[in-house]
């Protein structure tokens, strides 16, 4: 609703920084065109080599209010396009979600839209589930690129 997003705004204001606790405006929300989701994309972004990986939890749970995983399920792969047969397509996506939901799993990816993390934002779409997935991409490949 708007009240919420108005209200995790003025939370985010005073979003402390990943590495030495001054706030960042690094982080914020994203409507990708290409695909209807049901809301915006959350996306933050952080130095992978001084980051703090507790304030990265910390700041899941707090701002994003996202539970805290039991079990990160990493999918790594070729980012080229796949072709699979629509029945492997299927279990792929069924096995996936299913895996995440009865471990209380959060899925990790590579952060972009091809190959197989193409399949894993896929399956929580279509099967329209609440799964967290986090897509963590290198800057480099997401810098000016339109989404």
């Amino acid at each position: 609703t708007e009240a919420e997003r108005k209200s995790n705004a003025d939370d985010m204001k005073s979003m402390p920084d990943m590495r030495n606790g001054q706030p960042t405006r690094d982080y914020g929300s994203i409507e990708f065109e290409k695909h209807a989701m049901r809301t915006p994309a959350r996306y933050i972004r952080i130095s992978g080599d001084d980051t703090q990986i507790d304030r990265v939890i910390h700041f899941v749970d707090e701002y994003w209010h996202v539970e805290e995983a039991q079990v990160l399920i990493s999918i790594a792969g070729g980012a080229k396009g796949l072709r699979l047969q629509p029945h492997v397509v299927d279990v792929i996506h069924k096995g996936l979600v299913r895996a995440a939901q009865q471990t209380g799993a959060w899925i990790i990816t590579g952060g972009t839209n091809t190959g197989v993390m193409q399949l894993v934002g896929e399956a929580v779409r279509k099967l329209d589930v609440t799964v967290p997935v986090f897509g963590i991409g290198p800057w480099g490949a997401i810098h000016g690129r339109d989404v």
